[in-house]
């Protein structure tokens, strides 16, 4: 798990269809150090982790990813230029017990992931 260890909830925001997030990432974490050490990168793995870990925390519940049609890496997210981010998801129960979701991972204007 990476929350409370690589990134930390600033603030979480449940809706009937929308998760809002503030998330830190921990700029000494040993995960930056090796990814890569002259530039650290926040790895997209993690970014997807994240987004799991989010929608664990918002529905109390374990998640697990099944599919996925789309998942862009638009900018890096690249710490200590970029140390904290917003995660806009939004999300459709279907009648299977699984959601829909839609995600945006940013920090102002710049977006770091999107996520179908």
């Amino acid at each position: 798990m990476l929350l409370n260890n690589f990134f930390y909830l600033d603030d979480l925001q449940l809706s009937d269809t929308s998760v809002k997030a503030a998330i830190r990432i921990e700029t000494a974490h040993p995960i930056l150090q090796g990814h890569f050490p002259q530039q650290p990168v926040v790895p997209g793995v993690c970014m997807m982790d994240m987004l799991q870990e989010i929608l664990e925390q918002a529905f109390q519940k374990k998640c697990q990813l099944q599919a996925a049609s789309v998942v862009k890496f638009l900018n890096l997210f690249a710490p200590p230029a970029h140390v904290a981010a917003h995660w806009d998801i939004q999300y459709m129960p279907a009648a299977d017990q699984t959601y829909s979701v839609n995600a945006t991972l940013q920090e102002g204007e710049t977006v770091f992931m999107k996520f179908k």
